[in-house]
């Protein structure tokens, strides 16, 4: 049910109800688009970040969703269509666990409801969900929902969202107060070779996070080395944990004496693909970035 509670929010937030002369797509979601939005998990240890845009020359609305707080990653992306057959705004959810589902958004006074959705877990499981969506008079909102156990329909939770800033662009992972940018690593022709890789981060917020480690199938470790030179001599030191403090943007970039390292790559790397690395976090948790792979460094990073 992991899987299910975070594509649940990512399902659930939509807007005030589609008039007749609005655009049933770009103009119902026009109070979400471009910016980020937040709440946290009953307990308070996670938080659910989305990020909503157009994309496809306004064709669909996507919303990229990213829970931070745990041991391990989890997210996912939306996307939401008008459906010229019926009128209906349908939307499809991939998890990046392999879960997905899709159902329709009904516009009710002062929110959605979301009747029928059909989720299909990573090992093959099926649950059906219903949500809805309530507007508050604070600008706030809420989205709440519920489980199919037999003939009965069992809460799952209720959580409240409020705006954080600008969604991104698509190559940009936002999350808690992180936003996680420019993230590659250099492309490798042969296999057991040690790679560098760089990312930018930057914290709106007004607490310090830590980049603790990180890790990617793709290699056997990866660590953070720090370039040290004494005279003729250079070494690479290890240089974990890497701080992130308030308002500022912590670069790992080609030319400086950090960056980090997979080391004991399993399969060569190709330029023009990508790997996903899991960035752990003192306080945002376990995050799942995509690395884009890349045949020069320097270029790469100013693309």
């Amino acid at each position: 049910m992991r899987g299910a509670a975070g594509l649940i929010i990512g399902l659930c937030l939509m807007t005030s109800p589609v008039t007749a002369q609005d655009d049933p797509l770009a103009g119902g979601f026009a109070p979400l688009l471009g910016r980020c939005w937040i709440a946290e998990f009953p307990g308070g240890k996670a938080r659910d970040t989305h990020c909503f845009r157009l994309v496809e020359g306004g064709h669909y609305v996507e919303d990229r969703h990213i829970v931070s707080g745990g041991a391990e990653p989890y997210g996912g992306i939306s996307y939401y269509r008008r459906d010229a057959a019926s009128g209906t705004i349908r939307y499809h959810y991939f998890a990046s666990d392999g879960g997905y589902s899709e159902g329709r958004a009904i516009p009710v006074a002062g929110g959605f409801d979301f009747p029928d959705e059909s989720y299909v877990g990573p090992a093959g499981e099926r649950i059906a969900i219903r949500n809805m969506l309530r507007f508050g008079p604070d600008g706030g909102y809420h989205a709440a929902s519920q489980k199919r156990e037999g003939d009965a329909w069992v809460p799952l939770f209720d959580m409240r969202f409020a705006a954080i800033g600008p969604a991104p662009s698509g190559a940009t992972w936002s999350f808690d107060r992180l936003q996680v940018s420019r993230a590659i690593v250099r492309d490798t022709a042969q296999a057991d070779a040690d790679v560098a890789a760089y990312v930018a981060i930057a914290n709106s917020g007004t607490e310090a996070d830590r980049l603790l480690s990180a890790r990617c199938a793709c290699a056997g470790r990866v660590e953070l080395h720090r370039v040290v030179r004494q005279g003729e001599k250079m070494s690479m030191e290890s240089d974990w944990p890497l701080t992130i403090a308030p308002g500022t943007r912590t670069e790992v970039k080609p030319g400086t004496p950090l960056h980090l390292m997979l080391m004991g790559t399993k399969a060569p790397l190709a330029a023009g693909g990508s790997v996903p690395l899991i960035l752990i976090f003192e306080r945002a948790g376990a995050v799942l970035v995509d690395f884009r792979i890349v045949a020069d460094s320097a270029k790469g990073w100013a693309e």
